[in-house]
């Protein structure tokens, strides 16, 4: 059976206001076994639906093994790894030919708090989101946050909110420049109207591409500090981290800034970028950091030679949808990149501390 026709089997039309959650599996079946557990009890989901990135070790058929009594629970198999952002898309496409409003997406590993779902619709009922940012919560660390929604550095990066700070500095709700995809939730027109995930990325950053592209348009995205799940720290991630994996991310920011900001923000800008990355290029030299020299540099040769394709995505992107924020709105969101880069600085290079390429 079709998965389309799988859900219509399952999901009477009554129950379509109800949200649907797409969780993604690679080779980690015990970690996802745990998130779809976490989802089972609550009462506003419509249905699971995991999609095996064509794991190995016959992964899927272990999950239609242990979730084969549960009439709630669809997978897909797809016969090679698709990459995040495409395997997402085509879910996203199905549900909006199925008739649902809105689907939320759960990371492998990630856990959901019991009332997850349903504080992701009230905040779009009482705030009028078509993003929800949820409140993700280091597992090994319960009282210090992973993220709350995403932010944007002047000089181009989209990063996490509140990495690291105590959960309790963030218990209102607030608007941000887009979520998380490790738990949040989507409204499926918005998706539709944005032509979904930007393809060109196939495991990292896509979602925060989304976001910005989406409050950009005029969408609002907001943080809701109930909507709770416990992150297990790039458990996946983890997987493919390497400097070739970083290099492109890298990248992926450039490509990112020059394809959605206009032009009069990327050059009030541009001296800051450049006093911005030749000094990160400066202080790995210095500190003989040639990891970390290795990233910046190959992620700006390939940010280069793919100029041209940034171009033409940001002429497609100019020439479909309306930017609806005013100058002086994004000018405003701006995080200023100094503060946050010194102490970046004191942490990884005085300190010492390892980051992400060294764990």
């Amino acid at each position: 059976m079709a998965l389309e026709e799988e859900i219509d089997a399952i999901i009477p039309s009554t129950e379509k206001s109800k949200i649907p959650v797409i969780i993604l599996n690679w080779n980690g079946v015990e970690d996802t076994i745990i998130a779809v557990q976490s989802l089972v009890c609550q009462s506003l989901v419509s249905h699971i639906i995991i999609i095996d990135n064509a794991s190995s070790n016959h992964e899927f058929e272990e999950l239609r093994v242990f979730f084969k009594s549960d009439p709630r629970i669809v997978l897909k198999q797809n016969t090679q790894n698709l990459g995040f952002g495409k395997a997402h898309n085509e879910v996203f496409r199905l549900l909006k030919r199925q008739g649902f409003k809105y689907v939320a997406c759960l990371n492998n590993d990630a856990i959901a708090d019991v009332n997850w779902i349903e504080q992701m619709v009230n905040c779009v009922l009482n705030h009028e989101a078509s993003m929800v940012a949820s409140l993700m919560v280091i597992e090994s660390k319960r009282d210090l946050v992973d993220t709350s929604g995403h932010q944007l550095l002047s000089t181009g990066e989209i990063i996490p909110r509140g990495q690291g700070f105590p959960i309790k500095e963030f218990s209102e709700y607030q608007e941000v420049i887009g979520a998380c995809a490790g738990a949040c939730l989507y409204e499926i027109d918005m998706l539709d109207k944005l032509d979904y995930f930007d393809e060109r990325f196939f495991v990292g950053y896509e979602d925060a591409e989304l976001g910005l592209r989406a409050w950009l348009c005029g969408y609002k995205c907001v943080f809701s500090p109930k909507a709770i799940v416990y992150h297990k720290m790039s458990s996946s991630i983890g997987k493919i981290r390497s400097t070739a994996y970083l290099s492109e991310i890298q990248s992926h920011i450039f490509y990112t800034w020059f394809k959605l900001l206009p032009w009069q923000i990327v050059v009030i800008q541009l001296p800051a970028m450049i006093f911005k990355y030749s000094m990160v290029l400066l202080i790995d030299i210095v500190f003989f950091r040639f990891k970390f020299l290795n990233v910046m540099f190959q992620g700006i040769i390939q940010t280069i030679r793919q100029s041209q394709q940034i171009m033409v995505a940001r002429q497609t992107f100019y020439s479909e949808h309306k930017v609806e924020r005013t100058f002086a709105e994004i000018h405003k969101n701006l995080v200023s990149f100094l503060v946050f880069d010194l102490k970046r600085f004191w942490r990884f290079v005085v300190l010492r501390k390892k980051s992400a390429l060294e764990n």
